[in-house]
């Protein structure tokens, strides 16, 4: 089998060569998986600089945080698997390779029926969006959630989540020309963040009818997070779950005061993790099903195959108004799925 390698800390093209390895043998309580798609996400290029972000310093070992792939060994006493099921390895564990050796308690079983394209982002992105909403907005159907954010790849699974579940979403975005693919999502506002707070809030206010919006859901941080709470209605909570926009949430106390405001900082990791086995099998199938029946989509820019490494850490690297989407890595054709 191959497998991309980081062999040191630098640009992919130094950094990175393909090996090819033995294929796995699974032991006991093990099994194999033969990887069909694994997307390149932003930590992926930090760990290849050695940044303070995500400093590698144990060489060589195969990046990859997350994707999708079907069993092709079981290792004895393996009962929860057989060769052919689709699934979900577990994550930072080196998916950037055709094969993986697993322990088969730590996998999660996906959807025949979905594509594999969109189920292989769910155990990062996806999982980040259903724990936020399943543990941190308490809203009814027919409520309003406000959200930053929204064109970005989790933005867009928030969107269609909520939709899902019968809430409302006001979508904060920084520039006009998605309103309609936001819409198309299962987004009921669209609203332009300028800068400037008190224009937000009016507009915000102007796009609900004047609805009470208790709940803010904050993956940008920087002054983005403070103008959401500037938005809000007595008593409000902000909920902070990324930070792409490069600092802390910046938020003015008289909005704290005003708006009665609870602050909360969210981890994925944290929320699965409280889980009993059978409650994260259930988390893991309502991801399934929702990518299966298209509520939760995030767009693909493009697909590249190992040997095309170079190119593919390129396009990931690019901003994102310009990479259209998120970059995969596919190692094996799969027969079922083509993209």
């Amino acid at each position: 089998m191959r497998a991309l390698v980081q062999v040191s800390n630098g640009e992919p093209a130094n950094a990175l060569v393909v090996e090819e390895r033995p294929d796995p043998v699974p032991g006991p309580g093990q099994i194999v998986v033969a990887m069909e798609i694994a997307p390149i996400h932003r930590s992926d290029l930090f760990a290849l600089t050695g940044g303070s972000k995500v400093p590698m310093t144990s060489l060589p070992r195969v990046p990859g945080a997350e994707g999708v792939g079907r069993v092709v060994a079981v290792g004895q006493d393996v009962t929860r698997f057989k060769i052919g099921d689709r699934v979900w390895p577990p994550k930072y564990i080196g998916l950037f390779q055709e094969q993986v050796i697993c322990t088969a308690a730590d996998v999660f079983r996906a959807p025949d029926h979905a594509p594999p394209d969109q189920l292989a982002i769910l155990c990062t992105m996806g999982l980040t969006a259903i724990m936020v909403l399943d543990d941190y907005v308490r809203e009814a159907p027919g409520g309003w959630i406000i959200h930053n954010g929204a064109n970005s790849s989790i933005g867009m699974m928030v969107i269609g989540l909520a939709h899902a579940r019968g809430l409302k979403t006001v979508n904060i975005v920084r520039r006009a020309g998605f309103e309609n693919k936001l819409r198309a999502l299962g987004g009921d506002a669209v609203v332009i963040d300028d800068s400037d707070p008190d224009r937000l809030a009016t507009r915000v206010a102007a796009a609900t009818g004047g609805a009470p919006i208790h709940t803010a859901l904050d993956v940008v941080g920087s002054q983005s997070g403070g103008r959401l709470a500037h938005c809000l209605t007595a008593p409000g909570a902000l909920v902070l779950y990324g930070g792409s926009g490069g600092s802390p949430a910046q938020i003015d106390f008289l909005d704290m005061m005003r708006k009665e405001l609870t602050v909360v900082g969210m981890s994925m990791s944290r929320s699965f993790n409280r889980r009993t086995p059978a409650e994260k099998d259930d988390v893991m199938r309502r991801l399934g099903e929702l990518a299966a029946s298209g509520h939760l989509k995030t767009d693909i820019a493009a697909t590249y195959s190992l040997d095309q490494y170079r190119a593919a850490c390129e396009h990931a690297a690019m901003p994102s108004r310009d990479r259209g989407g998120k970059v995969l890595f596919r190692m094996t054709p799969s027969r079922k799925d083509p993209l």
